[in-house]
């Protein structure tokens, strides 16, 4: 396809008139293109009113003065139909102070990144704003890759720029404290999960801007001859079981910023810069996600740059892209440092005949239909599992397994993949509804919990957007369970399939790297099937396993991954290493690796010669080393539990090699001039998640927060477990384990905090701010159903107490509104033969909240029962008593 950009200037404000290009044969959102066709582009606009696209076709139509028409052929009705309207620009949440209604100060983040082969390094800059007239700290929860080697950051304010200096954790902390007890302006950087971590900036003066520029390094994904970049742009909303400090994610509030929700966004954009240099000519690429303006160039590399039109910062950004050329078997990558060299290895996998290798299967399907996975992640699992379920072989056995609060199951045991069964299960799915708690540790038990049948191979399989917080725990039971078949001789693999908008790569990776198998991603502009078949691809074709490498004259003195994985069919190895500078100065020709395996019982031997590559840009080598020895440490933590050798070696790492690890911190003072005044903590909201129900999931919702009252601005949080930061600025916010709402007063805070199953909120004024008072949990209790037709009242009351946590949801997120409200409500429900809801409505109430009412409908309308025994309507009525706990 030949060269083009596209447009998206706003030529009038008036009119909103935006102009694109459209090219023939390829959709403009999502962008994909193929370079080695040409087409010729062309130019249309894209206008904001049905009445200027009415004017454009006439004007089309007449053609210029003294030209022929333009003839409506297929050409222009495909661009025709690409023209739309802009649906304008949604309320921005506003901070109000003393009656003033003011920005959130967290305005732009800017992305620049750079591929060359496939590594990624990336500049990510976030800029802060102060509209108050006080100073202001900035809390900011944000994702990054969760194989990035976080490795610089620099605070500019004006024309001050500010380099931050690696430290312990506890130390930067302490440093970050001291600053801003003494009015300095000062950046933290600090990792929650390797996915998720938290800049805080204090003391941002009135009418001041403040950048902070991260950097980071990350090797890229490869799958069957495609590269993949992602950037993820929001922490999507995680379920945490419990937030109590000695529950099983203690640092839960840390993970799980507020969502802005009732139809407002925080104001927040985002751009983003791409230049790719992959080493060959690109071929083909795809950017399935956003809308982008694309320049391909001559030389090969690629140009690429988010449209103006898709600045909200809610789905992650994903771009794939293939080149020419033959793939080299293996491609060794070096640095050499003034103490040692550093090398990373991609090896290729080799075209084998394996078809006549493959075995029985037992595939286990397990799917989350928690309440996170309500609509359009859950409707992308239905349509993947429609793929899966046709691509099962008649010889292999499989079941469906769900997960929320609690588990259900198609069959009791594995079955025959034949038609009936196939069909009974497409049925199965088809009923799904989410709802509950994501309870993914009962959902892995599930998935083996009965023995392997002798002669089969064991693939689970686990669609989830991962919104937990417990992720150590799951990759733990992982590797457990797949660790006691393969004692026994039968093989077991994990596979993840991540589906949404903002997916928990951490955890769907982490999964898969302890069963030994693969994660696949859909976002909610892609197709499932494509996901599947490279899932199905993978264990149809056995892979290569139990690789040795016999380094020969490199002679590596670190390498991680210690012992390599099995090479699938589709995916390369990749191993970072340390070696002696000396062991090839003075080698004549390139370095031999020979690699053995086995397949199917057989011994394979791969002689491979090493494409030895140099460039100037490979200091980054050192960082992705660190990096992948960090995480190898990491994964003693996570199946042995905390040691503290084993964290002072990862401190050590972080601090050598300046990375932000669990353990290391990036800290950034500027101590030339001193911010007068007393300052308000500002904990920043994101965006809800593209696709994703924040009631269903259980998330924080703001529409407004009340920053301060009176005359002066008092400084405050509301602190969750191990301290952590949170809103105590009129608005929601966790402590301990429920939500909670705090105003401030002349020096006197008090908060009210609802808690699920008794949780509490803090809270404290700075200075002279006391502690609030103990959070209050929540009563809710269904009376007996009424039921009219042929279902049985106890399969009722079963149907209504799986879904009761989604009920306390509800009501949670309602008390955060009114700390007062409760009554009855009475459901009636009518049920269709099928089981589905076919009407529910609201027969009696005494709460006098429209809207808590009509949530609660929404979510009862969702709801599966049984199929009434012969068929026929189901009338349900039954009664609901909402009350806030006592003290």
């Amino acid at each position: 396809m030949g060269n083009y950009r596209s447009f998206g200037r706003r030529a009038r404000p008036s009119a909103r008139l935006f102009l694109f290009t459209l090219l023939v044969g390829c959709q403009a959102n999502p962008a994909e293109v193929d370079l080695a066709e040409g087409v010729r582009p062309i130019q249309i606009p894209r206008i904001s009113k049905p009445e200027y696209a009415a004017q454009l076709l006439r004007q089309m139509l007449s053609g210029p003065s003294g030209s022929e028409p333009v003839k409506l052929n297929r050409t222009l009705r495909d661009a025709l139909s690409q023209v739309h309207t802009d649906p304008g620009e949604l309320p921005r949440l506003k901070v109000k102070v003393d009656g003033e209604r003011l920005d959130l100060p967290l305005r732009k983040t800017q992305v620049k990144a750079t591929i060359v082969g496939y590594v990624a390094e990336v500049e990510v800059t976030q800029s802060y704003a102060n509209p108050f007239r006080y100073p202001i700290e900035a809390v900011y929860v944000f994702p990054l890759p969760e194989n990035s080697a976080v490795n610089d950051m620099k605070m500019v304010i004006g024309k001050r720029v500010i380099e931050a200096q690696i430290r312990k954790r506890a130390e930067a902390r302490n440093i970050y404290r001291e600053a801003a007890s003494k009015g300095h302006t000062a950046a933290l950087l600090e990792q929650e999960r390797p996915n998720i971590f938290t800049q805080s900036v204090a003391n941002i003066a009135p009418e001041t801007d403040v950048d902070v520029t991260i950097r980071y390094v990350q090797n890229l994904t490869y799958d069957a001859g495609e590269y993949e970049f992602v950037f993820p742009m929001v922490v999507g909303p995680r379920f945490t079981g419990t937030s109590q400090p000695a529950g099983e994610v203690p640092d839960a509030s840390r993970i799980t910023p507020a969502l802005v929700g009732g139809g407002f966004r925080t104001g927040h954009d985002i751009t983003l810069e791409l230049t790719v240099d992959a080493g060959f000519p690109i071929t083909r690429f795809a950017v399935p996600t956003h809308d982008v303006h694309l320049t391909p160039t001559r030389d090969g590399t690629l140009d690429l740059c988010l449209s103006p039109a898709d600045h909200i910062p809610n789905r992650d950004f994903v771009l794939t892209f293939g080149v020419s050329g033959a793939e080299p078997q293996a491609t060794l990558l070096t640095h050499r440092s003034s103490r040692h060299g550093y090398f990373s290895l991609l090896i290729q996998p080799p075209e084998l005949d394996i078809d006549e290798a493959v075995g029985r299967r037992e595939v286990i399907f397990v799917v989350d239909v928690s309440g996170s996975m309500s609509g359009v992640p859950l409707a992308l699992c239905k349509e993947a599992m429609k793929e899966a379920l046709n691509g099962l072989r008649p010889v292999d056995t499989f079941n469906v397994i769900t997960f929320e609060s609690r588990t259900g199951r198609a069959f009791r045991h594995p079955r025959p993949a034949n038609d009936a069964n196939t069909e009974a299960a497409l049925d199965f799915v088809a009923g799904l509804r989410a709802g509950g708690g994501t309870m993914m540790e009962l959902g892995v038990q599930a998935a083996f919990a009965t023995a392997v049948e002798e002669g089969r191979h064991r693939y689970v399989f686990f669609m989830t957007d991962g919104y937990i917080g417990n992720e150590s725990k799951i990759m733990s039971l992982t590797r457990t369970f797949v660790t006691r078949p393969d004692a026994a001789g039968h093989r077991a693999r994990v596979f993840a399939l991540g589906v949404g908008s903002s997916i928990n790569r951490h955890l769907l990776a982490g999964i898969a790297n302890a069963g030994k198998g693969l994660a696949v991603y859909a976002t909610n502009r892609e197709h499932p099937a494509l996901a599947v078949d490279k899932i199905f691809h993978t264990i149809d074709h056995p892979v290569l396993e139990n690789v040795q490498i016999d380094w020969g004259t490199l002679k590596p003195t670190e390498l991680y991954p210690a012992v390599p994985g099995d090479l699938f069919a589709s995916r390369p190895i990749v191993i970072h290493g340390k070696f002696d500078d000396r062991a090839i100065a003075g080698q004549r020709g390139m370095p031999a690796i020979s690699i053995r395996g086995r397949i199917g019982g057989r011994e394979i031997h791969l002689p491979l010669e090493v494409d030895l590559q140099r460039g100037e840009r490979r200091d980054v080598l050192s960082s992705l080393w660190a990096r992948a020895k960090v995480d190898w440490l990491e994964q003693s933590l996570i199946y042995e539990g905390h040691q503290p050798t084993i964290v002072d070696r990862i401190t050590e790492l972080g601090l050598a090699h300046r990375l932000v690890t669990a353990y290391t911190s990036l800290v950034a003072v500027d101590r030339s001039k001193t911010v007068a005044g007393k300052s308000l903590t500002i904990a920043q909201p994101v965006d809800s998640p593209e696709g994703v129900d924040p009631e269903m999931a259980g998330a924080e919702q703001l529409t407004t927060i009340v920053a301060a009252q009176g005359n002066r601005a008092a400084k405050s949080r509301l602190d969750g477990p191990s301290g952590s930061m949170r809103y105590g600025i009129r608005g929601t916010g966790r402590g301990g384990g429920g939500t909670g709402e705090g105003t401030i007063g002349l020096g006197n805070l008090t908060t009210i905090g609802h808690g699920g199953g008794g949780g509490t909120g803090t809270g404290y004024g700075r200075g002279s701010g006391g502690l609030g008072s103990r959070g209050r949990g929540a009563r809710i209790r269904s009376g007996a159903a009424e039921v009219k037709g042929a279902l049985d009242r106890e399969v009722v009351q079963q149907v209504l107490k799986r879904h009761r946590r989604e009920i306390e949801v509800l009501y949670h997120r309602a008390l955060a509104g009114d700390p007062q409200l409760s009554g009855r409500v009475v459901i009636k429900l009518t049920i269709a033969p099928s089981g589905r809801v076919r009407v529910a409505t609201v027969a009696q109430s005494t709460i006098a909240d429209k809207r808590f009412e009509a949530c609660l409908l929404k979510a009862v309308r969702k709801w599966q029962f049984p199929k009434p025994a012969g068929g026929g309507v189901v009338v349900v009525t039954v009664p609901f008593d909402f009350g806030p706990q006592s003290a």
